[in-house]
Formats: structure tokens, C-alpha cells, sequence
């Protein structure tokens, strides 16, 4: 069974918020290309981490 999330568990930490800006400033200056190989990486890494979510859900029940 799966741990009760409270409203807070859906938002970003204040370390969180100042990274999330850090890397707003930093992709202004970034060229497109660069941008659309980040994004295509990072979709990647996301969708890796949800098999491991899964996983271990499937593991633990």
C-alpha cells in the first residue's frame, strides 16, 4: 500500500524554487540546439525514473 501524500508532497522546496530559477537564467543563453538535445535527454531520464517508481511498486506489493 502505497503512504498518504499530503499537499505539500506536490510542492517545490525553497532550494527547489532557486535551482529552478538558476536554470531559467541559464537556459537564456543557451543556443536552440542545445535546448531540444537537454529536453530530449531529460524526457528520457523522466520516463526512466517511472519505470524505477514502478518497479519498486511492483516489487513491494
Amino acid at each position: 500500500m502505497l503512504p498518504a501524500l499530503n499537499p505539500q508532497d506536490f510542492e517545490l522546496t525553497i532550494e527547489q524554487k532557486f535551482t529552478l530559477f538558476r536554470y531559467t537564467e541559464e537556459i537564456k543563453e543557451m543556443p536552440l540546439y542545445m535546448l531540444r538535445q537537454s529536453f530530449l535527454e531529460l524526457a528520457g531520464l523522466l520516463m526512466i525514473k517511472d519505470n524505477l517508481i514502478r518497479a519498486l511498486i511492483r516489487e513491494s506489493g
